[in-house]
């Protein structure tokens, strides 16, 4: 088999690959074998159809998928040989299969690899210690989001204010007529959360009580999806059938045993923990990202394009699911517009060029995650989701993730490695 390499960058090759003759013909004479010996065609029994009358019908089909074949046996091996690590399928530019004039399969396709970085400074890289504080306000105020976290919901007489827990029931005409199907019972939401259908519920029973019915007119625009609707003035008719709100608990130790504290020292003694433990996360996150943009300016490199879209999609897929879950605001996402597809491609290439800087740093300095990082970094994801060890990785390997679940793993551990030495040199 013959290689010749074109050097296109420094992360793009292309390679022209030569089969010799045989091994070509080889499979396409057991491509033929086993197609005759299942082909049924009128006039001829099973497995007796002329290699002629075969050719003849299924040439370019059999010429097509061993040509595939031929390919995918021999990629690998060939650029191998020539030292290249492919990132990415490559795509198949142009194939020649053995004919009067040509002895030989002959393809050409380009190649995606990880550039050649000789990364330097890494070591250098001094950071300065931060003190975390917490405060007393601090606590106070986990405190009062415990409060309200674990209030109850009591039934009142009261006039319906912001934090009222309201049930309704409601029905909407047009034009005094009922419109189909929108009769709606026990619609249940909290004055303020702003979570309902339309913020017109909110303002239409502010200062209501159980049992009364008020109503408001909500005009929809031409274009509204619903065509019962568009263009049309809307009357809503409401019943309010309850009215709970919240009542808080008092911040002392039976509030304390409540949530699993001998007294309120203890509690707060457990906030204090919890929130040192989070702000030094926080803090490690920002030494992170100073450690990186670090190692990025000092090691200028180009990513391959098919890397870079690899990352782009992880970011979409990542906003698209916070979207979904609430914790993402689409207004201030639009992730159509140009702007906004420019700044997560920037997101992916810097988070590209991270990943492939601590795997270099990862191999130049030979570390590797042991057994034991592995499980203990299960073990912490099963103790936060509240889940067994063996579901976690079970989950991980059926989606065939784990390997990608190490590599993190592995860059969490370079990314260690240089914070203690940037914590050392400072």
């Amino acid at each position: 088999m013959k290689v010749v390499v074109e050097n296109l960058s420094d992360i793009k090759k292309k390679v022209t690959i030569e089969v010799p003759n045989e091994r070509y013909t080889d499979m396409i004479e057991e491509a033929y074998a086993s197609l005759k010996a299942e082909a049924e065609m009128d006039g001829f029994r099973k497995g007796k159809v002329p290699d002629n009358v075969l050719k003849q019908k299924y040439g370019e089909k059999v010429n097509e998928d061993v040509s595939k074949r031929l390919v995918e046996f021999t990629y690998i091996e060939a650029v191998r040989s020539e030292g290249l690590k492919p990132i990415s399928n490559p795509e198949v530019e142009s194939v020649r299969v053995p004919d009067e004039t040509n002895d030989s399969f002959c393809y050409t396709l380009m190649v995606d690899v990880l550039p050649n970085i000789e990364i330097t400074g890494y070591r250098d890289i001094v950071s300065e210690a931060v003190e975390v504080e917490v405060k007393d306000e601090d606590i106070d105020e986990q405190l009062k989001f415990l409060c309200e976290k674990n209030s109850e919901l009591v039934e009142s007489d009261e006039p319906i204010a912001d934090a009222s827990a309201v049930t309704i029931d409601f029905a909407v005409t047009i034009d005094g007529k009922p419109v189909d199907k929108s009769d709606v019972k026990d619609y249940l939401f909290v004055v303020g959360e702003e979570k309902t259908n339309f913020p017109e519920f909110e303002d239409a029973v502010k200062g209501c009580k159980v049992g009364d019915t008020p109503e408001f007119t909500k005009p929809f625009p031409e274009a509204y999806h619903d065509k019962q609707f568009a263009g049309k003035d809307a009357v809503f008719k409401l019943t309010i059938t309850a009215v709970k709100n919240k009542v808080l608990k008092a911040i002392d130790d039976d509030f304390a045993k409540d949530l699993g504290c001998g007294n309120l020292k203890e509690l707060k003694a457990k906030i204090s923990e919890e929130l040192v433990k989070a702000k030094e996360r926080i803090e490690k996150d920002k030494d992170k990202r100073k450690l990186m943009d670090k190692l990025i300016e000092e090691n200028e490199f180009e990513v391959p394009e098919s890397i870079i879209a690899k990352y782009y999609s992880q970011i979409m897929n990542n906003i698209q699911d916070g979207v979904r879950r609430g914790v993402v605001d689409p207004k201030e996402m639009a992730m159509n517009s140009a702007e906004s597809k420019e700044r997560c491609r920037d997101m992916a290439i810097k988070q590209a060029k991270g990943d492939i800087l601590l795997d270099c740093i990862a191999d130049k300095e030979k570390i590797e995650p042991t057994k034991e990082d592995i499980a203990q970094t299960i073990s912490d994801i099963a103790a936060m989701r509240q889940e067994a060890p063996e579901a976690i990785q079970a989950k991980l390997e059926e989606e065939g993730v784990l390997p990608v679940f190490i590599d993190g793993i592995r860059r969490e551990k370079v990314f260690n490695s240089l914070m203690e030495s940037a914590a050392a040199g400072s």
